[in-house]
């Protein structure tokens, strides 16, 4: 399980995909609200570091040998994140 956990911590990452956030994120305006994984009962789920909020359903990709995810990281590598960021959203943040 210990595998997964850190698939789940590469891909939270990944500068070029949005990460898997809380769904109470409004409720803290300093902080994304980026999930972490965690293994509880035996279980993986994604939680929150600043409230209860707790993610049982993970995206299949983010456990899967993807190319696409691998042509990321190499991009990540190659820009800066402020031209990622142009490229993601034709702006700086």
């Amino acid at each position: 399980m210990k595998k997964l956990i850190d698939k789940i911590e590469d891909y939270q990452k990944l500068k070029c995909m949005h990460p898997l956030t809380c769904g109470q994120r409004d409720k803290h305006p300093n902080y994304r609200g980026i999930l972490y994984g965690k293994i509880e009962n035996g279980n993986i789920i994604l939680k929150c570091p600043n409230c209860n909020y707790v993610q049982h359903s993970i995206p299949e990709i983010i456990f899967e040998d993807n190319p696409v995810i691998e042509g990321l990281e190499w991009l990540q590598e190659k820009y800066t994140d402020k031209e990622i960021n142009i490229m993601r959203y034709g702006k700086t943040r």
